[in-house]
């Protein structure tokens, strides 16, 4: 079952489209300098780099929660802040309310539109179920569960309204490796339910290989690289020691490397 069925109307995932943005803080250093670029409708794009190199920033920007300095950028022909109802943010920290149960704050996006509390119960249980929590965990506080049933219920939260894009902050980077794997195959199983566009920031190689459509490699807040991922859906885990996929992975590891020798930014994970 869809968690909030969506109206016909406005179904369809959004393209992004950046151009030219730039972003400086108050010490004028530019954290995003003149930087363009498209996000077709429905693609999983990952954005890839070392920490500091504005990620995180054109995240924001994204979600129109970061002004900028010059440049535009539209989400389905509309600004940010315009399309900011159809999108849901995912954060690296669960964020989950410590005083609330994981079914309260999975609803809490729909508590705060004025949802009927039986609507609201029904779409948030809808969506635990979707992203593999069983109900015997509905009514347990955030302290009662582990780091991957909290990211999973974080994003359950992020699925509540149905959202058409999803920006996704380094959602999996505190976990450890086995369970960010089984973390990535959830998403792309969501993705396989229902198309979306997602955005997803990390700085590991391999996690952005296995999730996306296309990659878009970061250095010094300017995309200096982009390279589509040729790998068909659906993905298992068993594409990760696939040849092809190690020789992608070692491909952009090496464009790091070589781009790092003139920028001094070395931390690639």
């Amino acid at each position: 079952m869809n968690p909030h069925p969506p109206d016909t109307e406005s179904a369809q995932p959004p393209k992004i489209e950046c151009s030219n943005v730039t972003v400086s803080f108050s010490d004028h250093q530019s954290v995003l300098r003149d930087l363009s670029f498209v996000v077709e409708p429905g693609r999983i794009v990952s954005l890839l780099g070392p920490s500091g190199c504005g990620k995180s920033t054109l995240l924001r920007c994204l979600a129109g929660l970061q002004s900028l300095q010059n440049g535009s950028i539209f989400i389905g022909g509309q600004s940010p802040t315009m399309a900011r109802p159809k999108m849901s943010y995912v954060f690296q920290d669960a964020g989950l309310l410590p005083w609330r149960n994981i079914l309260d704050n999975v609803g809490l996006p729909l508590e705060l539109e004025g949802t009927p509390t039986s609507i609201r119960r029904e779409r948030s249980e809808s969506s635990l179920h979707s992203v593999g929590l069983a109900h015997e965990h509905f009514r347990k506080y955030p302290s009662q569960l582990s780091g991957g049933m909290k990211m999973r219920a974080s994003i359950a939260r992020a699925l509540v309204k149905d959202p058409l894009l999803m920006l996704m902050d380094e959602p999996f980077a505190a976990l450890d490796d086995m369970l960010r794997s089984r973390l990535n195959e959830l998403l792309l199983g969501l993705h396989r339910r229902r198309t979306r566009t997602i955005v997803f920031v990390t700085h590991n190689i391999a996690e952005a290989v296995f999730l996306s459509h296309h990659v878009a490699m970061l250095i010094n807040g300017k995309i200096v690289r982009e390279v589509d991922v040729p790998f068909a859906q659906p993905r298992t885990s068993e594409l990760r020691s696939d040849p092809a996929f190690v020789q992608l992975c070692g491909e952009i590891a090496r464009s790091f490397a070589e781009l790092a020798e003139t920028t001094d930014q070395m931390e690639v994970v």
